[in-house]
């Protein structure tokens, strides 16, 4: 909540209730750099960019597995200090000053032992209010909030492109960043889609490396073909050498060696205090899963073949109104059996974008409430249902045969004999 400045690099004004912050060296790609500033300016919130010195210590350069937690301790411990100073320069001496750090960690980051991060994070006592929320559901939650990045691949630090062993250097990460923005353009691989040059070990002044894409377009990269010698052109240029294509898989190269002959203790010192670890929530209770689409939101998910209950209406329909609450509980029952199914409004007079949607489904009646799945429509009903209906419907057209099994049983109430005429 900041109405001064807009300025993001001015830490002198006076201190807002709420900004971002990211930390700025060579592991961040400029890409992902500018993504924060977009997200940011959608927010509306300032950003702070941070310049971080992990590469000054010795552990994190030799990137032998535990950078990581190297890493997020200078992170952490510059956002502190920034923090401290921001809000000590600007309160006065009977206030009372406490600073939150918030991180972004969800339910399947604490399943990986290799984020030795999430450690310092503990250390820090930094909050991670989406650590209950599996990343299926932080997109969901954040294509419903009209975030920018909401469905844009996962994308981590340069330095966990490296094998371990291969030094963290900045000049390596920008060969690194170099080599993957080549590539991108070189294969056309979109934002939304996964793509990872890897270095696996070092030779004098050249890199061993390998490609990673998505799994249905390896074969377009295959040993000897065009796109090969393209690709392995493009590293080239980069002091790298391409062995190898293969799919991607998140971490591939981050797990900490364990030499035949090394001592155990110390990695599972690691291991063991990580799976103990309980991340720190902050009081937090996650949006209510019905959404609000635009146009496009909508348009997204029919072309993407994904799941979804829409109900078009307008802000002048009585029954739309009385329909709402029902809608929020068929989104409560699908987010708990199967939240790969996304329940939404969407006011068909919001803008002319909306309105040629609905024409061009068909829409002249509201409420109606569409039920798609792969990108076609399964079944629609014009007026509002009970929430029982509407979960029946929802069981039967688009829910797994198990699952809805699994909901018939837990949420009885739900299968009651029920009228699936509009009322």
């Amino acid at each position: 909540d900041d109405d001064d400045d807009d300025d993001d690099d001015d830490l002198s004004g006076a201190s807002p209730r709420c900004v971002a912050a990211i930390g700025v060296s060579p592991s961040l790609p400029q890409s992902q750099l500018q993504i924060a500033r977009d997200v940011a300016a959608h927010i509306g919130i300032p950003l702070w960019e941070l310049p971080t010195n992990e590469g000054d210590i010795p552990e994190y350069v030799a990137n032998d597995g535990e950078s990581c937690a190297h890493c997020k301790n200078t992170l952490y411990s510059t956002l502190r200090a920034v923090a401290a100073a921001a809000t000590d320069s600007t309160a006065a001496p009977s206030d009372a000053q406490h600073v939150v750090l918030y991180n972004g960690t969800n339910a399947d980051d604490l399943k990986d032992p290799t984020r030795l991060g999430i450690l310092a994070a503990a250390h820090h006592r930094v909050e991670s209010p989406a650590c209950r929320l599996d990343k299926t559901r932080v997109r969901r939650l954040a294509r419903a909030a009209g975030l920018p990045n909401w469905n844009l691949a996962a994308a981590p630090c340069l330095r966990s492109r490296l094998a371990p062993g291969v030094r963290a250097t900045s000049g390596q990460l920008e060969a690194v960043e170099a080599a993957e923005a080549a590539v991108r353009v070189a294969l056309n691989v979109g934002p939304t889609e996964n793509m990872r040059v890897r270095v696996m070990s070092r030779a004098g002044d050249v890199a061993l490396a390998t490609l990673e894409l998505d799994a249905s377009r390896v074969e377009e990269v295959a040993v000897g073909g065009h796109a090969f010698d393209v690709v392995s052109a493009e590293l080239g240029k980069r002091g790298m050498w391409l062995s190898d294509v293969r799919a991607f898989e998140s971490g591939s190269v981050a797990k900490r060696p364990v030499a035949d002959d090394d001592d155990d203790d110390g990695a599972f010192a690691w291991s063991s205090l990580f799976l103990r670890f309980a991340p720190s929530v902050a009081s937090f209770e996650a949006p209510g899963p019905l959404e609000r689409w635009d146009a496009e939101q909508c348009e997204i998910a029919m072309a993407g073949g994904e799941v979804f209950v829409v109900s078009f209406g307008t802000t002048w329909c009585g029954p739309c109104h009385v329909l709402e609450p029902e809608l929020e509980t068929l989104a409560r029952f699908a987010w708990e059996f199967d939240d790969s199914i996304a329940v939404a409004k969407l006011d068909a007079e919001a803008s002319p974008a909306e309105a040629a949607l609905a024409g061009r489904l068909g829409v002249d009646a509201y409420p109606t409430t569409v039920w798609m799945r792969g990108g076609r429509e399964a079944h629609r009903v014009e007026g509002a249902l009970p929430a029982a209906a509407l979960a029946q419907l929802t069981a039967s057209l688009l829910m797994d045969g198990e699952v809805a099994e699994v909901a018939r049983v837990t949420r009885p109430e739900m299968f009651a004999p029920t009228p699936l005429e509009p009322f």
